[in-house]
Parts: C-alpha cells; structure tokens; sequence
C-alpha cells in the first residue's frame, strides 16, 4: 500500500480481516463504504446476469424435478434434502435456501413432519452459482385445488406481474410499494406486505422495496416482486418472480408456470 492509501470496506467485514490491515494502516485510513459498494452492486454486469439467469434456471428444473417426489407420506426433511441434491446435480455451486413448507407449518424451521393429503406445499428455492443467488417460489397441493384457494393465488399472481411490468428505469422503489397496495385495494385484500420485494444478487436480499427506501429503478438491476396475501387457513399464497430491469422495461427471468400445481 503507498503512504497515504485509504481502504474502504463494508461493516460486515469480520474483525480479524480490520485488525489485520491496521497493523499496516492507521485507524482513520480505514472507511466503511457499504453505500458506494451496494450501488456498484446493484446494478449488475453481463457476466453477473449469466450467473442469475443459470442460478434461476436450476431451481426451476429443480421445484419441476421434485413434482414426481411430492406425494401424501414424504417427510418434509427428505424433501429438503432432495432439493438440495437436485439442485447440485443441476449444475449450481452451492445452494442459497430450502424454505419449504407444509401447509401453515413455519419454512424456517425444518422438523421431520409428515405430508398429508389435501395439503399445500411451498417451495421456496434459491441456488447460486458462482455466488450468484435465485430465489423463487412454486406451490403443489397434495388432491383437487380448492377453487378459492385456486383463484386467491390467480389474483396475487396477477398482481406481482403487474408490479413486475411497472420496473422501468427511473420508478421509485417506494412508488411499487404505493402501487402494490392499490392493486391490493383493487382486489379487496388487506395490505399483507412489509415490502414488495428485493433486489438480489451476491445476497437473496440485498435492498428491499420498501416504502422508505431511497433507490430507483436502474437497468441491469435483477429485482424480485414477493407478494403474499392469507388464505383462510392461515397459510400465505402469493407469488415470487425475478425481473431483469433493461433500458426497455423488464425480463423476466423465471420462466416457469406459477400455477398451483396437483400432485
């Protein structure tokens, strides 16, 4: 380092890596630059797309994967287990997430319960490739949808892509927040959303479409719109897609049906 050098880093770097270059650098050398590195990060090269659209695609063919395996009797931790092998053998570097639930069951805690008939079924995936994360969200229920529970996701998933066609270069981020409660309005369901969505990236969630947030709409920004409303049996319906922001409007890089399926 030349005398005089500065060194930005972000306030998640571990401690050890900070004592380490303030052994050669004094203390005020040192700033933390979170802000400038999330916007360098936000909009991503052509390179970093590749990584996204292939780690969205092997979650796709995974949850298509998985179809044959959902049946009344599979464990919920074997279920896990075999998205995660999937999901490598698919060509992914690692694996982001596994939520997965049954019915009302909570997806961030993994206990071995048993799947029943007449039973909703969440996957929610995320594979990375290289480092670069997906994140999508596909629904299976175990006999004949029930035709409420059928038209409420039909609704929410008309409403995420409504949201999706609005991510044109210079939309504000609280301003998709405004519109989705109007869409929410429009279909007489209660607001149900902390935020939109998320941008993601090296991270499943690195800036959330919220209605405080500051940031527009860029291009060669990848966004997800996750949206969910409650169904009577307390179980969360909704819909997640990932979105490519171009000069143009959008892409949408999950490309699979995002009908509840039966299996």
């Amino acid at each position: 380092l030349k005398p005089g050098a500065r060194i930005g880093l972000e306030s998640s770097c571990p401690l050890f890596v900070v004592r380490k270059i303030q052994e050669f650098l004094p203390s005020e050398a040192v700033t933390i630059i979170d802000e400038h590195l999330l916007a360098l990060r936000l909009s991503k090269t052509t390179s970093e797309i590749a990584h996204i659209r292939r780690a969205t695609e092997i979650v796709e063919a995974t949850a298509a994967d998985l179809r044959a395996y959902i049946k009344p009797g599979l464990s919920r931790l074997h279920l896990i287990s075999l998205a995660k092998r999937l999901m490598l053998e698919h060509g992914a570097t690692g694996i982001g997430h596994t939520t997965i639930a049954f019915g009302t069951s909570n997806p961030e805690i993994a206990y071995d319960e048993i799947l029943p008939e007449n039973q909703l079924v969440t996957l929610d995936l995320g594979a990375a490739v290289e480092g670069y994360l997906s994140d999508n969200r596909r629904l299976f229920y175990t006999g004949a949808i029930p035709a409420d529970l059928h038209a409420l996701h039909k609704t929410m998933c008309e409403i995420v892509e409504q949201v999706g066609l609005a991510l044109k270069p210079g939309v504000a981020f609280a301003d998709l927040y405004t519109l989705a409660g109007e869409l929410y309005s429009a279909q007489d369901l209660p607001p149900f959303f902390l935020s939109v969505g998320h941008s993601i990236g090296l991270q499943t969630e690195e800036v959330w479409i919220s209605p405080d947030s500051t940031y527009t709409v860029q291009p060669g920004m990848v966004l997800n719109i996750e949206l969910y409303t409650a169904y009577q049996d307390g179980s969360h319906i909704g819909d997640e897609e990932t979105f490519l922001v171009t000069d143009a409007g959008t892409i949408r890089l999950t490309s699979s049906d995002p009908a509840i399926q039966s299996v």
